[in-house]
């Protein structure tokens, strides 16, 4: 484990330690888990740009055709 010194705004530390206080946890523990979703990031990014490299519209398309063409069964599916 490693340890930053950090220089933020009274304001700031203020209202992190009000989250920390409101999740029942340390501030340091509150910091940690942040700092971890943020690094967490590149691997969600990672994930969203291989899924926008895919063609998506022709699996949308197989999966429309692979749907039965039928009336609905309850009243309230009907589009008006």
């Amino acid at each position: 484990m490693s340890t930053i010194t950090l220089n933020i705004p009274n304001s700031l530390r203020n209202r992190l330690e009000s989250i920390a206080k409101q999740e029942g946890i340390p501030l340091n523990e509150l910091l940690v888990e942040m700092v971890g979703k943020i690094s967490a990031n590149p691997v969600l990014d990672k994930i969203k740009q291989n899924a926008r490299k895919r063609d998506t519209t022709a699996a949308f398309e197989k999966l429309l055709a692979s749907v039965p063409d039928a009336e609905p069964t309850h009243p309230n599916d009907v589009i008006k």
